[in-house]
């Protein structure tokens, strides 16, 4: 895992259980995340945190995945992420795609964990709402986006 936040709402004069509490937003800058086990940036119950100038490269899962972003009771969150660098493979192409959705379960050439898929560059599943992309590379993925709400 490169860099795992859960549970995080940056607020003006600390913390507060009010739902429509103002959020002074985080903005992380420059993280790079090279050959994680599992995920770049992982988050759950994130409000108004973004990234700029964000690298991640050679990860197995996703290079950013986040559930629950800006979600319910976040009435003035937004988040983004601007000049993002994502490499799904630093080689030259990606491995066999002979089994379902690309690759097989515990595969290790592809990086697998299960058989929903593998190798995306972004998810934003789970209620992620109110976040922006802008200026995003994505190389060598499978699936480069994944996204849904319920």
């Amino acid at each position: 895992m490169g860099l795992k936040i859960s549970d995080y709402t940056p607020t003006k004069g600390g913390t507060s259980c009010a739902t429509n509490t103002v959020p002074e937003y985080a903005v992380f800058r420059g993280f790079t995340g090279f050959k994680n086990g599992l995920y770049g940036v992982w988050g759950r119950f994130l409000v108004a945190v973004s990234f700029e100038d964000l690298q991640v490269i050679d990860h197995k899962v996703a290079g950013f995945e986040v559930g629950w972003m800006n979600g319910y009771g976040a009435w003035f969150g937004k988040s983004w992420i601007k000049r993002g660098i994502f490499v799904g493979s630093s080689r030259d192409k990606l491995p066999s795609t002979d089994a379902p959705y690309g690759c097989g379960a515990n595969d290790p050439e592809c990086g697998c964990l299960n058989e929903r898929g593998c190798l995306h560059a972004i998810n934003v599943g789970q209620m992620g709402s109110r976040m922006s992309f802008d200026n995003i590379t994505m190389v060598n993925y499978e699936a480069a986006v994944y996204v849904g709400a319920w």
